[in-house]
């Protein structure tokens, strides 16, 4: 079984997410954030393989999130999700996978 933790401001959102892991049967154990604080403060005690966490947040965004996360676990899997078209969010998404593919390789 998988940890996934779910970080959305929305809660139809992550309810969504939710559904869908249940709806194909994945066997996971889900946990849920409103914030990348809340997130934050939940990784740092317990452990996660999967966050899926939207890009855009109060008080900590995604984006953030994954930054504060690669000090502490480089291993972790990470999705990000966005309903917002700007790209520039979604640019840095990108280079922080890239970061994390790089030293992986290392």
């Amino acid at each position: 079984m998988f940890n996934v933790l779910i970080v959305d401001d929305e809660k139809f959102e992550r309810d969504g997410i939710k559904f869908l892991l249940s709806k194909y049967n994945f066997n996971v154990s889900v946990t849920e954030a409103q914030n990348g604080k809340e997130a934050l403060d939940y990784l740092l005690h317990h452990e996660v393989d999967v966050l899926i966490t939207d890009i855009r947040m109060p008080i900590m965004d995604g984006i953030s999130l994954v930054k504060s996360l690669r000090k502490h676990n480089e291993s972790l899997k990470i999705v990000i999700s966005s309903a917002y078209g700007e790209f520039e969010y979604a640019k840095k998404a990108i280079e922080l996978a890239r970061i994390q593919t790089r030293v992986q390789r290392e």
